[in-house]
């Protein structure tokens, strides 16, 4: 196979001469690719590890060119995630050594076929069916292949200048290959499922050999071996953790092997004791429990008793572990392997009562989409492959051993079966999705055609200006093989017809029909089964969770790759939800009808619902677990607006027969929870309200709203209306990031049509706030061909941490009723397969994050010393989108000028200004000193960038202010006392108390720590470390709560066994919720009142 390079006017003749000629493209090597060319290496993990080896400074996305290829000898690609395919390393020609960490997804090595490697490391990915494009690499001296999925290795067998062959953690029983392999000098083959080890019986070459942690109970045929390496050296043959009971075999070896933790199996215990042949390796008879009060052995007889009959297991020195128990058993798969029968799983050791079993059948060791019921049936996709079954029960599982090839029905020909028989695409896009041939050949007697040998090719195919022959490519060298097609500008369908050759000569066809829509813009993606895609949910690592409102199941979607769904829900309820919204908070995910009547008018109760579901895991593993749904929203709604004079008209717009998209109609369309929490915010498409002959957006509060989930309430309650100010645009989407940050997609109301505009806006959150409208210009659908309407963006993707200007965000097309194929079918009702949703990338330009203007200077002018002037103003006025919090402020100046200088009022200590609005601090000049000129500055700490605001402060002192001069003072004599006065009046005011008030916020940094722990730091700022020892609540999404208590702002949280089904590396979502803290501090007349406000932080852990 050659690499898929950027094409050149040259290399289109070629590709289309070879396909002219019925020739599979994967057979043609890359002689003609020029140096400057690109090589294309569609793995990002890959070809960060290419160019990290081309240049510590290199981008990692960098473009790699053929002579740059040409130039490693050396190269190893580490790294999370791990490699999941290896196309673009055909043009590596010079490549010698290759190390690689793979995703379990890489199942295919035809790229490497071809290479002259001497060393080959893949560790990870599921390699058994393209193990024949390894054993094609005969320039191989070493090969490690970790974790591989392999259980056959008669594919290798052609290497020979194999000299090191390293196969651990694998599920390799059968060792007969290896003696076509006499070469090989150091054999690695722990961790598989050995028991026969007599085909190493002679191997006078071996200088190492491990076979630790297999299921190994005769040693017998290693004993010739006393006097040669392995022998005689330290370290050469390890056979640790298997089921040997005699090692005497071992006797004559000057250098004993590696034999301790022998797990052997003698049964249930029985009175008297049972019997356990044990011998040890170095001749010695004396075998002893580890703990001599949990019973005895006789070597003599081998009868072993135990003080306690229940004990399931007792150690005895030198290697043994006793088990009372049989030993365990793998699953199997009893029956037929021919096309059409079924198979039916039988549960092994892992099956135990009480444990609901969990399938997932394999074809050649890669996991089969969908089959994960008990029993499996064979089809013509499964012609040459090998079938095995996966069982899981709790924490434990096991996998069978292989069927043989499955045979066709009839015949002995070649078979090709596509993934699916329709694809669809877009001109431009980089990620549109291909198809898979899965082809397989059994010879007369039942052996399995080496898939590699069969040749894949297109036959035919029509309609090439749409798809152009250069536009479909076949790729892969096994059982299975990737076509990828390029449609070219156009709008229509074609069909292909892709043929495979068997090694007998014989063939096999079949068609794929290929739809393509028109070009749209480079940054776009589809998201293919919806075409009403009207709202989305983050789910980590660049997922989406998004819901379609012609469908009753939530899909899992990459936002950056085209593509069907990774992943679907169950259907939630068995009809229409009309799904327009949805919000998240920790891991309890909700989704919610748009409560409004169908497009008609008529009333349909399915769409006034919201469902709760839990979330667990995330990214490409995130799911969705229906909880529970509440019914009663829209009902509650229209009684509230009815108890409160009726001012949003929501019984007279859900009446029958009201159009919901009308302005005066009910279309709920967004939701997101208040920056506390306490509340969701439903927003509104419809109605919109009118104020002073202009539009408002509705959002409506929801109290009590997860109280409605948990039994706490029966009825919704709601706040008061928040109306904002849109631009006269109602709201389409709703959606907040971490740091509470809202981005509202706006849209005109009423009825969809070509004048209607959209807009994107941010907001803080708080209703006495105005949102801020971006500048980012949000372009309309391209699709040329609708009935009732074009789309319209409805749904955001995860949001950057930080709105800020110049930031990415993706947005999420209902594009239900565009035509994109024809002009005659609707997109939403097509089938699921052709089914389309646009998204598309946008940046955020605009008055965007956190500023300011603040007073720059103030002159007091003259004062008299030692007297008060009158005060001076400095305000702080929001410019920015985001709110402005003051946490200090104070005056600073040198030689103690700063105190003639007086903070008379601090407004900012109690409120934080939103867009537009200020807050004022009063300032007084007090000379202590005359003729003098005083100068100081105040500081404003705040949340602001770029650190602290100071305004200068001058002031000028003047003389003292003068009186008459005193007369001496008569003293007479002391009269009697007498008799008390009334009370005086009020004396003046005094000076403002010298109180300042703080008012911060918690900074929290989370990570992981081995053994799937937590490391939680608090920070707050101006607040000392010895003041943060409050409880911490920890939400793991999935796993559960935890609490903890601070200790100088920090925390560990062990998750125990509550985390014991997620692995290391999983990413969780974790949510830290730390109380609202206050504290007061007094120093001289001087007092400091600080409050840091409750927080509740939302971020993803990857466990370690």
């Amino acid at each position: 196979m050659f690499p898929l390079l950027v094409p050149s006017a040259a290399r289109r003749l070629l590709s289309v001469v070879l396909l002219a000629a019925g020739l599979a493209l994967t057979a043609a090597p890359a002689a003609f690719a020029a140096d400057a060319d690109v090589v294309a290496i569609p793995d990002p993990t890959l070809k960060r590890g290419v160019n990290a080896a081309l240049g510590a400074a290199r981008d990692p996305a960098q473009d790699v060119t053929v002579a740059e290829a040409q130039s490693l000898s050396a190269l190893t690609v580490s790294g999370d995630p791990g490699v999941g395919e290896l196309s673009g390393l055909e043009a590596f020609t010079g490549l010698r050594t290759l190390r690689v960490v793979a995703a379990r997804r890489l199942t295919d090595a035809s790229p490497l076929a071809a290479l002259p490697l001497t060393t080959l490391t893949i560790t990870g990915g599921a390699l058994q069916d393209t193990l024949g494009s390894v054993g094609r690499i005969t320039t191989l001296t070493t090969l490690n292949l970790t974790d591989a999925g392999l259980f056959d290795l008669t594919p290798l067998t052609a290497l020979s200048n194999l000299r090191t062959l390293e196969i651990p953690q694998n599920r390799i029983a059968a060792l007969a290959p290896l003696a076509a392999l006499p070469g090989v000098t150091a054999l690695d083959l722990s961790g598989n499922r050995i028991v026969d080890i007599a085909p190493l019986a002679s191997r006078p070459n071996l200088a190492s050999l491990a076979l630790s942690r297999n299921r190994i109970e005769n040693v017998g045929p290693l004993q010739g071996y006393g006097s040669g390496r392995l022998g005689t050296t330290t370290g050469a043959l390890k056979l640790d953790g298997n089921r040997v009971a005699d090692l005497s075999a071992f006797r004559l070896f000057a250098i004993k092997p590696a034999y301790g933790e022998q797990q052997v199996f003698a049964g249930a215990y029985r009175a008297g004791g049972v019997t356990v042949a044990l011998k040890r390796g170095d001749g010695n008879a004396i075998i002893t429990p580890g703990n001599p009060g949990e019973g005895t052995y006789d070597p003599a007889s081998g009868v072993l008793t135990l003080s306690d009959p229940a004990q399931s297991s007792i150690g005895l020195d030198p290697s043994w572990t006793v088990q009372l128990s049989d030993a365990p058993k793998d699953p199997v798969v009893p029956g037929v392997a021919i096309a059409g029968e079924t198979l039916r799983a039988v549960g092994g050791s892992e099956t135990k009562p009480f444990c609901l079993p969990r399938y997932q059948w394999q074809r050649e060791g890669v996991d089969l989409a969908g089959a994960t019921a008990a029993q499996y049936v064979l089809s013509t996709a499964d012609v040459g492959s090998r079938i095995t079954v996966r069982i899981a029960c709790g924490d434990a599982e096991g996998t069978s051993a292989p069927t043989a090839a499955v045979a066709a029905s009839s015949g002995t020909g070649p078979v090709i079966v596509p993934s699916q028989s329709q694809q669809t695409g877009v001109p431009g896009d980089p990620t549109n999705p291909g198809v898979t041939l899965t082809v397989g050949q059994t010879r007369a007697d039942g052996s399995r055609v080496d898939p590699a040998t069969l040749v894949v090719e297109v036959a035919s195919q029509t309609n090439t200006a749409l798809l152009p022959v250069s536009g479909v490519r076949i790729s892969g060298g096994g059982g299975v093989r990737r076509v990828a097609f390029e449609p070219a500008n156009g709008r229509g369908s074609a069909i292909v017809n892709f043929r495979v050759r068997g090694a007998d000569g014989a063939t096999a066809n079949v068609s794929v029909n290929y739809y393509a829509s028109v070009r749209t813009t480079p940054t776009s993606r589809v998201l293919i089964g919806q075409g009403d895609s009207s709202t989305a949910l983050d789910a980590g690592d660049g997922y989406l969770f998004v819901a379609d409102d012609e469908r009753s199941d939530i899909g899992l979607f990459h936002a950056e790759v085209s593509g069907p769904a990774v992943w679907t829900s169950e259907e939630l309820q068995p009809n229409e939800i009309d799904f327009e919204a949805s919000a998240r908070k920790g891991d309890t995910a909700y989704f919610l009808g748009s409560h409004g009547n169908k497009k008609d008018g008529d009333v349909e109760v399915s769409r006034h619902v919201v469902y709760a579901t839990r979330v667990t895991g995330s990214g490409a593993d995130a799911r969705l677990e229906k909880l529970g749904k509440y019914v009663g929203l829209r009902r509650d709604l229209v009684a509230w607006d009815d108890a409160h004079g009726k001012r949003l008209g929501l019984a007279a717009a859900t009446r029958d027969g009201v159009v919901p998209d009308r302005a005066d109609g009910l279309n709920l369309e967004g939701a997101e929870f208040s920056p506390d929490g306490s509340a969701l915010y439903l927003g509104f498409r419809s109605p919109a309200i009118q104020v002073d002959g202009e539009y408002r957006a509705l959002i409506v509060p929801v109290t009590n709203f997860e109280r409605l989930f948990s039994g706490g309430a029966t009825t919704a309650t709601f706040g008061e209306p928040i109306l904002l100010d849109l631009d006269g645009q109602s709201i389409r989407e709703l959606r907040k990031n971490g740091k509470g940050q809202y981005l509202i997609i706006g849209g005109t109301p009423g009825l969809w049509s070509s004048q209607s505009a959209q807009s994107l806006f941010t907001w803080t959150g708080h209703p006495e706030d105005p949102p801020v409208k971006l500048e980012t210009t949000v372009t309309k659908d391209l699709e040329p061909f609708h009935t009732t309407n074009a789309g319209a963006w409805e749904g955001i993707g995860a949001l950057p941490d930080d709105l800020a200007e110049g930031q990415p965000i993706r947005l999420i097309m209902d594009q239900g009723y565009d035509a994109l194929y024809d002009s005659e079918r609707e997109n939403k009702k097509t089938e699921y397969a052709l089914r389309k949703a646009r998204t598309d990338r946008f940046t955020l330009r605009g008055n965007l994050g956190l500023k300011a203007d603040v007073t720059a200077a103030i002159e007091f002018g003259d004062q008299a010393a030692q007297t008060v002037g009158a005060p001076r103003i400095v305000t702080v006025t929001n410019t920015g989108s985001e709110r402005v919090r003051v946490s200090r402020v104070s005056v600073r100046g040198e030689g103690g000028q700063e105190t003639d200088f007086l903070i008379a009022a601090n407004a900012c200590a109690y409120i934080d200004p939103g867009p537009g609005s200020s807050c004022e601090i009063k300032l007084r000049f007090a000379p202590s000193l005359p003729d003098a000129v005083r100068s100081a500055r105040l500081v404003i700490e705040s949340n602001l960038p770029g650190g602290d605001r100071t305004v200068a402060l001058t002031g000028r002192a003047s003389a003292l202010p003068t009186d008459e001069p005193d007369k001496p003072d008569v003293f007479g004599a002391p009269g009697p006392t007498g008799p008390v006065g009334p009370a005086g009046p009020a004396g003046p005011s005094g000076k403002d108390a010298a109180i300042t008030r703080v008012f911060t916020s918690y900074a929290v940094k989370l990570a992981a720590a081995s053994g799937k722990k937590l490391s939680v730091r608090v920070t707050a700022q101006g607040v000392p470390a010895g003041k943060l020892n409050g409880a911490v609540t920890v939400k793991v999404a999935g796993v559960g709560d935890y609490r903890a208590k601070l200790k100088n702002g920090t925390a560990t949280i062990a998750l125990g066994t509550k985390a014991r089904r997620l692995k290391r590396g999983a990413r969780v979502r974790t949510t830290v919720t730390l109380p609202r803290l206050a504290y007061s501090e007094t120093q001289g007349t001087a007092t400091t009142d600080t409050t840091v406000a409750k927080t509740t932080w939302s971020t993803a852990v990857k466990l370690r």
